[in-house]
């Protein structure tokens, strides 16, 4: 599994990438909200286990785990302590504040988006991650931009009423659809 700290959106790219060439299907998850504030427990970039942070969006796959007869629900998170794969209904526990906890400006909205389709729209130029001077603000991954030209980079499908594959569920929705227990 290729990974690159804060280039989530690329890391989940390529790990859909390689989900495909094991014919494995996946969901890829942008998390983020009107304000581009979500607040998510347990990521490295925090510190330590069982801190918050607030992203402007973050990207996750789910997908279902091959050895228990397609039943359980696993997230790959290359940004948690949690480890990937995580069950998914352990996963959002120690991930997300239970709904109606938290201002509704840091709670997260998800856009769910099918793997096949990620891998063939997703673009960037990762000019956010740079500053204006033209550095990046974290090295960048080793692997080639994930461009195409004239394709809609993928920051455009943070705004919820903006284009983009998928559509947005809530917190609540979220669970129903992966953890209906």
């Amino acid at each position: 599994m290729q990974y690159t700290p804060y280039y989530c959106e690329e890391n989940i790219w390529q790990l859909a990438a390689e989900r495909r060439e094991a014919g494995l299907a996946s969901t890829v998850a942008l998390i983020t909200n009107p304000d581009r504030s979500c607040v998510l427990w347990n990521q490295r970039a925090a510190g330590s286990p069982g801190e918050s942070l607030v992203w402007d969006y973050h990207v996750i796959l789910i997908a279902r785990d091959p050895a228990g007869a397609g039943e359980r629900w696993q997230v790959f998170d290359l940004d948690t302590h949690l480890g990937a794969p995580v069950d998914f209904a352990d996963y959002a526990a120690a991930t997300f504040a239970p709904p109606g906890r938290l201002p509704v400006r840091f709670e997260p909205r998800f856009r769910l988006i099918p793997g096949d389709e990620w891998l063939a729209r997703f673009a960037s130029d990762r000019a956010h991650m740079r500053s204006p001077d033209g550095r990046y603000h974290h090295p960048p991954p080793p692997w080639p931009l994930i461009h195409r030209e004239g394709a809609p980079l993928f920051l455009e499908w943070l705004d919820e009423d903006g284009p983009g594959p998928g559509r947005w569920r809530s917190l609540d929705e979220l669970l129903g659809e992966f953890d209906p227990a």
